[in-house]
């Protein structure tokens, strides 16, 4: 195997445990026990796919073990995500699955490979589970004293709207609440 055939393996590895990592930290942090099971499933649906690079490796004679733990960039990325909330570190999951899909088909084109229809099959997971946890958002919080902003309400509602008020808190409904 060439270097940058190992090279490129040792990165789609450490993308595939750095996403599991991720995604079992998401469901932690998500409240909503259905969400959150959820996020597991894809969880181990990266440990699973890490498994099966690994197992590849391991047949081509390379040694992956410092592989096997999340990089530091992941660890960072879940400390800024239980400090400024889980969509931070769900954004960037997607983001990689983006990234991830959109080389799988540029792979599979440039060797003439029959694509599948598969290929982003994680980027709409992903997305399926934000517009559910959407659909469950109602009147979220109030915060009177943000310094940065002033004070401000988030809403949600049934069709997945989100509002931000800032400034003044606003009422937006005629019952004055």
């Amino acid at each position: 195997m060439l270097k940058h055939d190992q090279k490129k393996l040792r990165e789609n590895v450490q993308t595939e445990v750095d996403a599991s990592y991720l995604y079992k930290l998401v469901s932690e942090l998500e409240k909503d026990e259905e969400i959150a099971s959820y996020y597991s499933q894809m969880s181990k649906i990266e440990k699973g796919h890490a498994l099966k690079s690994i197992e590849k490796a391991a047949a081509l004679h390379l040694s992956l073990d410092q592989l096997l733990k999340p990089s530091w960039r992941a660890k960072v990325i879940g400390k800024l995500g239980r400090l400024f909330g889980s969509n931070l570190i769900l954004s960037i999951l997607l983001h990689t699955e983006k990234s991830i899909s959109q080389a799988t088909l540029k792979t599979k084109s440039s060797k003439g490979e029959k694509l599948l229809g598969n290929e982003n099959r994680h980027v709409e997971i992903l997305k399926s589970i934000q517009q559910l946890n959407i659909g469950k958002l109602s009147k979220i919080e109030t915060y009177k004293d943000d310094i940065l902003n002033g004070p401000y309400k988030i809403y949600g509602g049934e069709n997945g709207d989100i509002l931000l008020r800032s400034g003044n808190i606003v009422n937006d409904n005629e019952d004055g609440e």
